[in-house]
Formats: structure tokens, C-alpha cells, sequence
């Protein structure tokens, strides 16, 4: 009692706070107060983005840590409490609807456990709240705290065991305060006290391992760890060519993979509330700590979210139910404790959704992927090369994604457009993929074994366009795909597309949900606001029912069959000349918030060559060219020469030009 009343003298008197030493007890007890105040912060108070929260993180039962958090993000209410107090067992210590012997690595029942505990501990701290120190809900977190206690559950997950079990232990504590029963928390601090900082974690796991033991020196009032751990979690807020964040703002783990939605959200989301809880204290991040955040969120993450929703593309393994709306929703509450920091990211945070953000073009070189964002629509292009892993099937997750980063080109006009469709998703057809015609489950491998094994590929944006090109080689696959950006349409050309398997090919066009104002005319097809011409190639286009089920992309997801009416859109190619030594050609273009009566006619570009050589095309005066060796385009008055591969952009008398 005398540590709270302590802290709260501090946080009323602001000149104290500033005095305080790093070795101060009053210092640590401040660290313990704004931990106590932040935890309990309500990010999701009204409907309907209260129900939506609790639905997005499967009620504390989502795999993923950021789905996860957001149950522990918004207070439940009263009934919501009731609820969850007639499935407990008191005389067990356990919820009747919880499966305590599953084994799971990923969604591992257990540990909803702990959720629960510090949900309800939520309701029970909140002044105001109808359950505010009710002697009901102390008993019922005492029994749960004691049947923890007593079992200790552990997973053959060691993520669980050293950083999911003692975090959310943590957070129990310290929104429990001097309230929490003893015996569970001296167990829970022994729990806390089983890890320790080791050259093994980077990243975001060196962060959330940094985290708890911030956590726990904060209970104990050890300033001296608390001032190690925050310089832990400061130091890996820096660039660099290892795992973590890059120099081009895009975050990497499990080797030089792209993990924005994944590993780099999860890495935003945890430094944003430490900037947050330390801001104020003696620990405060410094200001290059601070920028370097910021950049991450504004020239990074801010690019891969649109209309609500995060890019799937941008997920990695994370395509399974919600993590589109429920990732946009963990961004907006970073932005949000950031800004209690003093850090400010373009755009906001309003009504659940992140608005506003950066337009133009991004590429960024260190992960192979390019994104595209008008005031109206949105694109993306998901490739790999031998500097680069394009996929991830880490604990069962993304059991289909095989060709998910083999040149994915996904757009967006209202964000919702691929909004868990991935059950019914053919994954042998993401779209912008070449890929073999295949039906069924496409390959499952090591992303290391099945690598593209060429490092011709880069990608260019200046003067309001963007270029991003891949030469395809792996398994039995060979080609070029180049895609140009403009500010009404993108156009992906393919030349040399080769295969030495025996399967036919195709190109993917477009996946997504079907509207009622699909239609096809010719070469063409419109399907919601947006409308998709084949300059080159043979079309094929299916719109109607399409089934599947969560479990075959991961096990642990339900296995209840789902029908939905997909448009699917794919370019047939040659069979004799994908078996040729010359290959076989595609291009296509999309025209996202355009009229239906665009599709009847050809879209405002000229192709001036697609070869294995060189991919060009002109588009209102401005002259892109994908050079993929030296070379010179020569069409009509247009004369351009490159002595190494390159993308060229000509608009009037200025080039621009970058070395793939």
C-alpha cells in the first residue's frame, strides 16, 4: 500500500516526477504506476468497435500476439464478466470450455487461462466499473491464480514458456496491484523470474523477453534492472542489416524475410507502449530513439494498411480469420500511445480505422516488395530474390502461401476485398503469380530449399511512377514479370515464361470477392469499382462458388467448410511455348475506380517491347523501361539505352534511372 500511495503523490505532482532519479524508489514506483494506468486504458469503450475488438481477437484466444493483445485492450462489461464467471469452476479453478491438455504450439488453449485472468482483472480495477473491487470476482481470480500456481502449464512451444506465460503473468500483476491474491503472486513473479536476456533473442522476442523483465522490476521496485531493460529495448530500436528493422523501414526476422504484419507490427505495437510508460520517467527513450520510431511507422508500416484493413500481402504467415481488421486496429492504438509520447505519425486513428497516410510509390529494396497508394486505390507487389525468403509455414500457419511472394499483386479500392476470402482462396492462382494450373494444396516447404535463386530483382519509383520487375527461377519455373504504376491503372507484362514440369501455366489476374456488377465483355471484365483487360494472352475467368476450409491453411483453425462467390480471373498460357527455350508472353491491365463502360476499350498505353531483354511501355508521354540486360529500346521517336540492368523512367526531357 505505501509503493501505491507513493506513486500516485508522484503522478500528481509532475515537478517530483521530473526530479526523480533513475535509482530513486520513487522513480520505480512511478514505472509501476504509469504500467498500472496504461494497462488498464480502454482503446475500444464504445460500440460497435467494442464487440469488434473482442470478435477480432477470438476472446483472448488468437494465435497471434497482436490479435491476442487486443483482448486485453478494451474493458469487459459487466455482462461480459457475468459470462465468464458462470463457465468457471470455482471448486477446480478452471473454465469449463477450456481444453487444458491441448498441446498446440500456436493457438494454445491454456493460455486463454491467463486471459481471462487479466481481463477480468480489468473490470475489477477500473473505477467505475459495476465490478470494481467486487469480492465475487477477487474469489474467482484467487482460485484461477491458485490452480496456475499449482499446475504451472507448459507448452512444447518454447515462446510460450519464456514469453507468452510470464508476460501475460505480468500484466495480471500489475493491473492487480497490492489486490492480487499472494500465493499467486509470488508464483507468477517465480514464473517472471525463469527468464533472463540471451544472445538468442533478437528482434521482437528480445523485445517482449526486455518487456517482462521491465514488467517485473517495476512489482519488485529494482531500479537497477529496470534501467537495463530499458536500455535493452532502446538499443533495438536501431537499423540494421541483421533481423529487425531495415534501412529502408521494413522489418525482418527468421532470416531476411519480410514481417511487417507479423514480427515488425508486433515490434511497433510493444515499443509504442514503452514509449508511452517510460515517457515521463527517468527512462524516457531518447530522441533518435524517437525518430527513428516514427520512421518506422510513417515510411513503413503506414504504407501497408488501406480502407481499415492490413495488405494481406504484408501479413507474411498472418492470413488467418480477422488479422486484416484486427492488425489496422493494433496500429491505430500504437499511434495512439505513441502520441502520449510525443510521437506523431501521419494520418489518424478515427472510428477503428487508420485514415489518411502516405501516397505515391515505396519501394523497399532490402524485402522485394513495392506499394502503391493513390487518394482513391491501392496496389502492391510481393516478390522474392536469392537475397530474400518469400514465405513463411512456421507452426502450421500459411499452409498455403507456397507462391504467395512469386510477384502477388493485389488491389484495393474499399479494403475489404480479400477480407478472409483465403479458405476459398485457389492458391494455386494468387493473383499477379505465374504458377503451374494446378488444383488442391500447392506445396509445402522450407522457404530456404524453394528460394528464387536469382537476385534479378529490384524495383524504382520517381516523378509519380513506379516499376518493380522479378525474374522468376525456381522449381521448374522461369520468366520475367515487370508491373508499372500509374495514377489510374497498373500494367504487369510478362516475357520468357518457361517451365520444365510437365503442368501447364498460368498467370493470375485477380482473386477476389464477387459483386453484383460483374460482368465480361470480350477481353475484358469489371468486378466491383474495378475493371481488368488481357492485352496479351488468352483469358479464362470463373465468378461463382467457391469452398475451403480454415484448417488446410492451419490445422488449429476450425474445419467447418466455407462457400463463397469468388471472381477469378487468370491469362492461359501457350503449352508448346511455355516448353520452348523463347517462352511464352502476358501483359494485362487494371483499372481500379473506373467506369464499366472503360473496360469495352483499350486502356491509354502503348507496349513498346516485352522480351526477356527489355519490358517497356509508354503511358501519357511517360516512357517506363524494365532493361533486364544492355541494351537499347528503339520505338517510333523513342530511343533509350542501358548498359546494365536497370528501370528507366522518361517523362520529357528527365530521366530517372535505377540499377536492378
Amino acid at each position: 500500500m505505501k509503493r501505491l500511495i507513493l506513486s500516485l503523490a508522484i503522478l500528481a505532482c509532475p515537478v517530483a516526477a521530473a526530479f526523480a532519479q533513475p535509482g530513486d524508489k520513487g522513480a520505480v514506483a512511478l514505472l509501476e504506476a504509469r504500467l498500472h494506468d496504461a494497462l488498464l486504458e480502454d482503446f475500444a469503450p464504445a460500440e460497435p468497435l467494442h464487440t469488434e475488438v473482442l470478435e477480432l481477437s477470438d476472446w483472448g484466444f488468437a494465435n497471434d500476439a497482436v490479435m491476442n493483445q487486443l483482448y486485453l485492450q478494451t474493458t469487459l462489461t459487466q455482462a461480459e464478466c457475468r459470462d465468464l464467471e458462470r463457465r468457471f469452476d470455482a471448486a477446480a479453478g478452471q473454465w469449463t470450455d477450456i481444453d487444458y491438455s491441448d498441446a498446440n504450439r500456436g493457438s494454445w488453449q491454456p493460455s486463454l487461462h491467463l486471459s481471462r485472468m487479466c481481463a477480468l482483472a480489468r473490470a475489477y480495477s477500473t473505477a467505475g466499473h459495476p465490478l470494481y473491487h467486487s469480492e465475487d470476482l477477487a474469489a474467482l481470480l484467487c482460485s484461477a491464480g491458485r490452480w496456475w500456481a499449482a499446475a504451472d502449464p507448459r507448452n512444447p512451444n518454447w515462446w510460450w514458456n519464456e514469453i507468452g506465460i510470464p508476460r501475460k503473468a505480468g500484466i495480471y500483476l500489475l493491473i492487480m496491484g497490492e489486490r492480487a491474491d499472494p500465493v499467486t503472486r509470488e508464483a507468477f513473479l517465480e514464473i517472471m523470474h525463469r527468464i533472463k536476456v540471451e544472445p538468442r533473442f533478437t528482434g521482437q522476442n528480445l523485445v517482449w523477453i526486455a518487456g517482462v523483465i521491465l514488467m517485473r522490476a517495476a512489482i519488485e521496485g529494482d531500479a537497477a534492472t529496470a534501467a537495463q531493460m530499458k536500455d535493452i529495448l532502446e538499443s533495438t530500436v536501431q537499423i540494421t542489416d541483421k533481423e529487425g528493422l531495415q534501412d529502408d523501414w521494413s522489418f525482418h526476422l527468421h532470416g531476411h524475410m519480410l514481417q511487417f504484419g507479423n514480427y515488425g507490427l508486433a515490434f511497433f505495437d510493444s515499443i509504442a507502449f514503452w514509449a508511452r510508460v517510460l515517457e515521463g520517467t527517468p527512462w524516457a527513450f531518447g530522441q533518435n530513439c524517437k525518430d527513428i520510431i516514427a520512421g518506422f511507422g510513417n515510411d513503413g508500416l503506414a504504407w501497408c494498411f488501406w480502407g481499415g484493413y492490413m495488405d494481406p500481402s504484408m501479413r507474411g504467415r498472418h492470413v488467418f480469420p480477422g488479422s486484416g481488421r484486427g492488425k489496422d486496429i493494433a496500429f491505430g492504438i500504437a499511434r495512439e500511445n505513441l502520441a502520449e509520447a510525443g510521437i506523431g505519425l501521419e494520418g489518424s486513428f478515427q472510428g477503428g480505422r487508420n485514415l489518411g497516410g502516405p501516397l505515391g510509390g515505396r519501394y523497399f529494396p532490402r524485402s522485394d516488395v513495392g506499394i502503391w497508394r493513390t487518394s482513391s486505390w491501392y496496389s502492391s507487389i510481393r516478390m522474392h530474390s536469392s537475397r530474400t525468403l518469400g514465405y513463411e509455414m512456421t507452426n502450421g500457419e500459411n499452409l498455403g502461401g507456397y507462391y504467395s511472394a512469386d510477384g502477388a499483386l493485389l488491389t484495393m479500392v474499399s479494403g475489404d476485398e480479400y477480407d478472409d476470402i483465403f479458405p476459398c482462396w485457389d492458391w494455386w492462382k494468387v493473383p499477379g503469380v505465374t504458377a503451374p494450373d494446378g488444383s488442391g494444396l500447392t506445396p509445402v516447404a522450407d522457404p530456404r530449399k524453394a528460394a528464387n535463386a536469382t537476385a534479378h530483382v529490384g524495383g524504382y519509383a520517381a516523378s509519380g511512377v513506379m516499376a518493380a520487375t522479378m525474374e522468376l527461377a525456381r522449381d521448374s519455373l522461369a520468366g520475367f514479370k515487370s508491373v508499372f504504376f500509374f495514377d489510374d491503372m497498373v500494367v504487369n507484362l510478362g516475357a520468357g515464361i518457361r517451365t520444365g514440369g510437365t503442368r501447364s501455366l498460368a498467370t493470375a489476374v485477380e482473386q477476389n470477392y464477387l459483386q453484383p456488377n460483374f460482368r465480361r465483355r470480350g477481353n475484358a471484365a469489371y468486378n466491383g469499382r474495378t475493371g481488368y483487360v488481357v492485352l496479351d494472352g488468352e483469358l479464362a475467368l470463373s465468378a461463382g462458388p467457391q469452398s475451403g476450409k480454415w484448417n488446410r491453411m492451419e490445422p488449429s483453425l476450425p474445419d467447418t467448410l466455407v462457400t463463397r462467390d469468388i471472381f477469378k480471373m487468370w491469362i492461359k498460357h501457350d503449352a508448346t511455348k511455355v516448353h520452348s527455350s523463347e517462352g511464352d508472353t502476358y501483359a494485362y491491365a487494371i483499372l481500379p475506380c473506373s467506369k464499366a463502360c472503360r473496360m469495352a476499350r483499350k486502356p491509354a498505353v502503348e507496349i513498346l517491347c516485352n522480351t526477356s531483354d527489355c519490358q517497356a511501355l509508354r503511358h501519357r508521354g511517360t516512357v517506363v523501361a524494365v532493361f533486364h540486360c544492355s541494351g537499347t529500346l528503339h520505338s517510333g521517336s523513342t530511343k533509350i539505352s542501358a548498359t546494365e540492368p536497370c528501370i528507366i523512367i522518361r517523362r520529357g526531357k528527365k530521366e530517372y534511372r535505377q540499377k536492378i
